[in-house]
């Protein structure tokens, strides 16, 4: 059989062959500054089109992949037209991460934490409980960390509106802080004032999930990455709101007086807490008029991630109590 030869022009010239006299490379600070990849993701990456995938990836209805972008996650999903739709990989109730693995299908996407539904198109399409959302005169609260603190707040402005109150690990207004709180708050300060909101998340972490005198342990490790995420999560939100003016914030502090909170109230806290929490609830458990205390043993601040069987008993227990 006869064969032909031809000769094909090199995809690739050597850097010889391209060479200008007098041009010069980028300096080594463009590739390492993290200042100037922080431009660029703002001025290039954040407002010019960045390929993410192929169609073809995402062939049938319910196909799905994540994208990072600038720091942000993107979900990108075909809907059952065959339209293409891309939005945040955001639940809108706490921001938490909705979908975590690369790639699948699926009809609808379905938060983790409170069952938030949301279409192919981005749309919320259910929210558990919706129907009580509206209308409600009187509640019970139920307030886990700083959450207490406003569930005491709002029990005490509104007293015929809170029929009881479940604070765990709470926060207390005007309570004096220790040395040593004020410390992390100092070093969370340090942290995110250098950009650091990864080393923020890991002390948070290493606070709050494992406490002062317990150190990292397997059987905690999925509450340390729960709790890691929604902590990142917070900080991209919370770090640019309170760079603006005004910051966020009530304008009229309430002056709370525990002594007059009507509501009846479980007081849950751990003994591996920090000690500010522990002391807080034994500041409740002798002030507040109508209280019960319990305390869980060898569980530090997140209660409901670290003991939710038992903390989910004890809620349900107060709240049918007559």
């Amino acid at each position: 059989m006869p064969s032909t030869q031809t000769n094909v022009a090199p995809v690739f010239r050597k850097s010889i062959a391209t060479f200008t006299a007098g041009a010069k490379s980028l300096s080594q600070r463009y590739f390492v500054s993290p200042e100037i990849f922080a431009q660029e993701q703002e001025k290039i990456f954040s407002e010019q089109w960045v390929l993410v995938g192929h169609q073809s990836q995402i062939a049938k209805a319910g196909d799905y992949l994540t994208a990072d972008v600038a720091g942000e996650s993107l979900i990108i999903v075909r809907d059952k037209q065959g339209a293409i739709h891309g939005f945040y990989n955001v639940c809108r109730h706490r921001g938490t991460r909705v979908v975590d693995d690369e790639q699948g299908c699926r009809p609808t996407f379905t938060c983790k934490f409170h069952s938030w539904v949301y279409g192919a198109d981005g749309a919320l399409r259910h929210v558990p409980g919706a129907e009580g959302f509206t209308g409600i005169d009187r509640a019970a609260l139920v307030g886990v960390s700083y959450g207490g603190r406003v569930a005491l707040d709002t029990a005490f402005v509104a007293p015929d509106r809170v029929t009881r109150l479940v604070l765990a690990s709470a926060g207390l207004r005007e309570f004096e802080s220790s040395p040593e709180l004020r410390e992390f708050g100092d070093e969370e300060e340090r942290l995110l004032d250098a950009g650091d909101i990864d080393g923020a998340t890991d002390l948070n972490v290493r606070l709050w999930v494992d406490g002062p005198n317990r150190g990292p342990d397997p059987v905690r490790e999925e509450v340390r990455e729960r709790v890691r995420e929604m902590q990142r999560r917070a900080f991209e939100i919370q770090v640019p709101a309170y760079e603006a003016q005004p910051p966020p914030g009530p304008e009229d502090p309430v002056s709370l007086r525990l002594s007059e909170v009507r509501a009846p109230a479980l007081v849950v806290v751990g003994d591996a807490d920090v000690p500010d929490f522990v002391r807080i609830a034994e500041t409740l458990e002798t002030e507040l008029p109508k209280v019960r205390k319990v305390v869980l043993e060898d569980t530090a601040h997140t209660i409901p991630l670290e003991r939710p069987d038992e903390f989910r008993e004890l809620v349900l227990g107060f709240l049918r109590e007559r």
